[in-house]
């Protein structure tokens, strides 16, 4: 099966290439966080509060089909890439099958189909209902093991609906989740979502909204309301729930984000300026974190993140806890080219 699967997958990446121009891009980073206390931990570049370390990916684009080829937590002390949660190499295909029928046959669908094929473990679109300013990437997981080579599908009418499904026909796996996005006006989106994965015994269901208040009232200004809840159907009340409103004007902006997770209730926010770009593209931001508001730790971080060309370079220093400095403090570097 995986064998199978595996040849589809370059299959369909050569057709691409002989029906249609193709471009390829990528992108080779790191991360790394060196606490207060001494030790050092690989981070990915993309998302400094993530657990695993470099990542090099390159994408195919052509008319037909979309691929990726990526391995994760590349690290400087482990040049086999075999360790970590993640596996080392995903590859993965969209193939734009109504756009294909289409062209072949000389006909219109009223939808868009796409399948989606590979050994990566989908999810849903953790950002497209809700700002998440902090990319905390919350959302609901298929969690296959990519050894079982989870597929799926969607489908699109215009831009106002599209209902995705993703799951695996190994014997066995008993998992699945489906996803329904709507946007009726320019400015709001929700999205809905279930997964089931009956082995962990697990059914978790999420719900998010956003309004783009800039783009509904036709302001000079950004601002946007949005909230989410990931939940498991059978305990709604140990769910995860989200608010933020995020604003800005000019070369400033800023948010504030609620979040009650774990049974806490956590209040985080944040302040960002971008300098004038003549030559390096460089925006300054602040944080503030209160985790736990009924006995409040509190957190802070100051940041940079500039653009070189194609280069892109972030630190940031902070500390997650001022009672405990020494050992809550740390520096985060990042960098990553994309070519």
């Amino acid at each position: 099966m995986k064998k199978t699967i595996s040849l589809l997958l370059v299959v369909l990446l050569a057709s691409a290439c002989l029906f249609a121009d193709v471009s390829l891009t990528g992108e080779l980073g790191f991360g790394y966080k060196v606490n207060f206390d001494g030790t050092v931990e690989n981070k990915d570049y993309l998302n400094l509060d993530s657990t695993y370390g470099g990542r090099f990916k390159i994408k195919l684009a052509s008319d037909y089909v979309n691929g990726e080829l990526r391995m994760d937590k590349i690290t400087l002390t482990e040049p086999s890439f075999t360790t970590g949660v993640r596996q080392p190499i995903n590859a993965y295909a969209t193939v734009k099958a109504s756009k294909l029928i289409e062209d072949t046959f000389s006909v219109s669908l009223p939808v868009a189909v796409e399948l989606y094929v590979g050994n990566q473990s989908f999810s849903t679109s953790y950002n497209w209902a809700y700002l998440d300013p902090q990319d905390n990437e919350d959302n609901i997981k298929l969690n296959a093991p990519r050894s079982v080579m989870p597929i799926g599908a969607s489908v699109s009418y215009d831009k106002y609906v599209t209902v995705s499904a993703w799951g695996s026909f190994t014997t066995g796996s008993q998992l699945g989740l489906v996803e329904a996005k709507v946007s009726p006006v320019d400015g709001i989106r929700a999205a809905v979502a279930y997964g089931i994965n009956q082995a962990a015994g697990t059914n978790n269901f999420q719900a998010a909204a956003l309004v783009d208040v800039k783009t509904l009232a036709d302001l000079d200004f950004d601002l946007a309301v949005s909230g989410q809840i990931i939940a498991n159907v059978n305990n709604f009340a140990k769910g995860a729930y989200y608010a933020t409103v995020a604003g800005g004007y000019k070369s400033v902006s800023g948010f504030a984000e609620f979040i009650r997770k774990s049974e806490k209730n956590n209040l985080y926010a944040g302040l960002s300026y971008a300098l004038p770009a003549e030559k390096a593209p460089t925006t300054l931001s602040a944080g503030l974190a209160l985790v736990n508001l009924a006995d409040v730790t509190v957190g802070a971080s100051v940041g940079a993140t500039t653009q070189l060309a194609n280069i892109t370079l972030n630190v940031k220093l902070g500390v997650d806890n001022f009672k405990d400095f020494k050992n809550s403090g740390y520096v985060r570097f990042a960098s990553y080219i994309t070519f």
